[in-house]
């Protein structure tokens, strides 16, 4: 998770090559904001909630919030990207006419058909000039996003455009049995040894395999569930602390409180304070 609070509160749009961003991400991460992940150029491990995939120029992911995910170049070569954030307040506007338009879209990743890559690319662009422009008004902001989102839609339901969701659901069978039992049971004492005696797997082999398979820490991917169900209990719930400490698998509320303020940038009274 990013080192503050900013995705999941604003809307964003960068552009970046060879991984030099603004606002770097941590390794594995969510936010409370829908993202649109546009790859210009080379091709990455897209790692998302317990599946991974391997993504080519062209590919367009939209994630939904309070997913975890994270990419990993596969070579040297420079990685060219596009990526926006999006609370779903910025365009409640036109999605009062499309309330489903970005659900129907965050489904699978799709390939953009290289005819039609110019144009949508132009699109990106000029949204990120927008958004830049010190100038820039938010009423045209959220117009280019209209624009865009309607047109991905579109794009992705073409028969002639590639999808991957015949792929996508490709990971090995035991990494998504070990990444859903953790989405399953974050509550419990999760450690290598708990689920070597529940898979029968040697803890040193899971540890290689969240490494290989996801690009993932085994330890910083269950503290990545437990803030993000943490999250959701802070602002949904009037729980203490503690208690919420106690339902997300921390030992104690000193543990959860260090941990959920290296995450998010902020501690968890502070989180439900911005959120009230």
């Amino acid at each position: 998770m990013p080192a503050n609070t900013l995705w999941d509160f604003e809307f964003l749009v960068e552009y970046s090559e060879n991984d030099v961003w603004k606002h770097p991400p941590a390794n594995e991460h969510f936010h409370q904001v829908y993202e649109i992940y546009y790859l210009v150029k080379n091709e990455v491990n897209y790692f998302i909630g317990n599946r991974s995939i391997i993504i080519k120029e062209g590919s367009v992911v939209i994630v939904p919030p309070n997913v975890i995910h994270t990419t990993r170049s596969l070579n040297n070569y420079k990685r060219k990207r596009y990526l926006i954030y999006i609370p779903e307040t910025f365009i409640s506007d036109f999605l009062y006419d499309e309330p489903d338009l970005l659900k129907r879209l965050e489904i699978d990743p799709f390939v953009i058909k290289p005819s039609y890559r110019q144009h949508v690319e132009k699109m990106f662009f000029n949204l990120l000039s927008e958004f830049q422009n010190k100038n820039s008004s938010i009423v045209m902001q959220k117009s280019l996003l209209g624009e865009l989102l309607v047109t991905l839609y579109r794009l992705s339901l073409d028969d002639k455009t590639s999808t991957l969701s015949a792929d996508f659901n490709k990971s090995p069978k035991q990494i998504l049995a070990l990444t859903n039992y953790i989405n399953s049971n974050y509550n419990q004492d999760i450690t290598l040894t708990s689920l070597s005696k529940e898979f029968f797997l040697h803890p040193a082999y899971i540890s290689r395999l969240f490494k290989k398979q996801l690009n993932i820490n085994f330890s910083n991917y269950l503290k990545s569930v437990r803030i993000k169900e943490a999250t959701i209990l802070i602002k949904n719930s009037s729980l203490d602390i503690s208690e919420i400490a106690e339902r997300t698998g921390f030992a104690t509320a000193g543990a959860f409180t260090r941990a959920f303020k290296s995450s998010t940038g902020v501690t968890p009274l502070q989180y439900r304070k911005i959120y009230k």
